[in-house]
């Protein structure tokens, strides 16, 4: 595989973000010092890296609570305010369509459309409940928990739950349960 790259409609998902709860805040400033001026034309990819530096830096800056705390909250809100993108839309559309457990068999192809590394895997423990592994979490397990948990909301699924199980460098195998 080549260079782990996140293609521009993923950033614009997390400059939604920013726009959307950066108001007063040093947001602007502090994503310009780590690589991304969000009032300039967005280059096609960014580096994997970057993308992690692009994370951490709006959780820190546009969430309360403890740093795995605003990391679950800048993922749920990535997931939200990316399905309001162009591209967000037409995933969402189909998450919908396809429910909760076809939403975590598809999920590498939903993640790629994202960016060039993601590889998961789904094994479903029960009729709503699944061992989910993600390749890369970016050593930010909480961030999935955040994101994976507005995804599996999107496809209608009540009371999820996302919980790490096991954690193995950057992947991670989470424990999702739900109602349906």
């Amino acid at each position: 595989m080549g260079e782990a790259l996140v293609w521009r409609h993923t950033i614009e998902g997390l400059i939604r973000v920013g726009v959307a709860r950066g108001d007063g805040t040093p947001w602007k400033s502090r994503m310009k010092e780590v690589g991304l001026n969000v009032d300039a034309p967005l280059a096609t990819a960014y580096p994997r890296d970057q993308w992690k530096q692009f994370i951490a830096t709006s959780a820190e800056v546009l969430f309360q609570g403890t740093e795995e705390e605003r990391l679950e909250q800048v993922g749920k809100a990535f997931i939200e305010e990316y399905a309001e993108t162009f591209l967000g839309r037409a995933v969402a559309s189909v998450l919908k369509l396809i429910g909760p457990r076809r939403a975590l068999e598809r999920m590498t192809k939903s993640l790629r459309s994202g960016n060039s590394y993601s590889d998961t895997r789904a094994t479903f423990t029960g009729a709503t409940s699944a061992e989910f592994w993600l390749n890369d979490t970016l050593g930010f397990p909480t961030y999935i928990v955040g994101a994976l948990g507005a995804v599996m909301r999107i496809t209608s699924a009540k009371n999820v739950v996302v919980k790490p199980i096991k954690i193995e460098g950057v992947a991670c195998t989470f424990i999702v349960t739900w109602d349906p």
